[in-house]
């Protein structure tokens, strides 16, 4: 019998209430052209990962999953705030603005390609929706 392969990945949350990011497709549909910037306040130790890697994220208020595959970690001190705040083409027009107060101190950048709806993975199936990102092993990545 074959061992299934282990790979350290990203499961986060996300709200799509419409005080906080709003619909999840303007992204899925960016992530799949080309590749989402997604910003996150915690620090992501990217030395720990072995890209590309798997991102899952929770959508909060429709309980649905998407899949993706994480290119990229960068930290703050490695880009160019401004400019990845001001991205249009890499980003929802809706997160352009929020962004500029809510996540104007983000800790790290992540660059995700192919966001895809999958069903609940059942590596996130007993782990409640994180408030952060936390490091998970997927199999079969």
């Amino acid at each position: 019998m074959e061992k299934k392969s282990k790979k350290l990945g990203i499961y986060s949350s996300y709200d799509d209430s419409e005080k906080a990011n709003g619909d999840i497709e303007p992204a899925v549909d960016i992530s799949n052209r080309d590749y989402l910037i997604w910003l996150e306040k915690s620090i992501i130790i990217s030395q720990k990962f072995q890209l590309p890697t798997v991102f899952v994220a929770r959508i909060k208020k429709k309980g649905q999953y998407y899949k993706g595959e994480l290119r990229s970690i960068k930290r703050r001190k490695e880009v160019n705030v401004e400019e990845i705040l001001s991205d249009n083409k890499h980003r929802p027009h809706s997160w352009i603005e929020r962004d500029q107060k809510e996540y104007r101190n983000f800790q790290s950048v992540l660059f995700i390609h192919g966001l895809k709806q999958i069903p609940q993975p059942s590596e996130v199936f007993d782990i409640k929706p994180p408030i952060r990102p936390v490091y998970i092993e997927f199999e079969d990545c």
